[in-house]
């Protein structure tokens, strides 16, 4: 019932040819400095050179292979769900539409995260003008494990994430907060996180 580990982090997010990049720069508030400061340097170089290795595979035809716990948000994801109108409601001084979802009756599971996928339920905030997710709410409706529970199972997890537009031309990620109580073999997992964006700017 203790917390036994906490971390606190800040990052600068900022392009790189076009894809996001998390540059860790303080740590537990001090900045990064001695072996973490040469981690995240190499973090950074590793990510470029992979960036640079897919952009070359691209070129020469080759797809991205897909990792097997991606999640995109497309219609064989919202094909999974019963979606109703559950009304109107403002998000930052926007109108936006709120829809209540619950997974469909004996989904199939053929990766990883579709035990996780199949058992979540919740509400979608979608903004009425640009049709784009300013917030979802996230909760399981039952419990999730593997293997019958021997190798791993999950009774409780929220999350919740918001969008906001910035410069009024851009949604980005806002604020994100979740809870996971859970288990991995006999070893008992409690985790919270909290995630704040701010300090929006244009870069070149």
């Amino acid at each position: 019932g203790n917390v036994k580990k906490r971390e606190d982090k800040v990052y600068q997010v900022f392009p790189i040819d076009g894809e996001s990049y998390s540059r860790l720069v303080q740590k537990d508030g001090k900045p990064l400095a001695g072996k973490d400061l040469r981690q995240e340097q190499e973090n950074e170089r590793k990510f470029r050179e992979s960036l640079a290795k897919r952009k070359r595979q691209e070129a020469l035809g080759k797809k991205k292979k897909e990792d097997d716990d991606d999640v995109k948000f497309d219609a064989a994801l919202v094909s999974r769900y019963q979606w109703d109108l559950a009304g109107r409601e403002q998000m930052n001084g926007r109108s936006a539409f709120v829809l209540g979802f619950q997974p469909h009756p004996n989904l199939p599971v053929k990766r990883t995260i579709d035990r996780l996928l199949n058992r979540v339920a919740g509400r979608l905030w979608v903004d009425e003008k640009d049709f784009e997710i300013a917030r979802v709410d996230l909760h399981l409706a039952e419990n999730v494990s593997a293997w019958g529970g021997m190798l791993a199972s999950v009774k409780k997890f929220v999350l919740r994430f918001e969008r906001t537009k910035v410069d009024q031309t851009a949604w980005l990620p806002s604020y994100l907060d979740g809870n996971l109580d859970g288990r991995i073999l006999i070893r008992s997992l409690r985790v919270k996180w909290l995630e704040q964006h701010s300090g929006f700017r244009r870069v070149d």
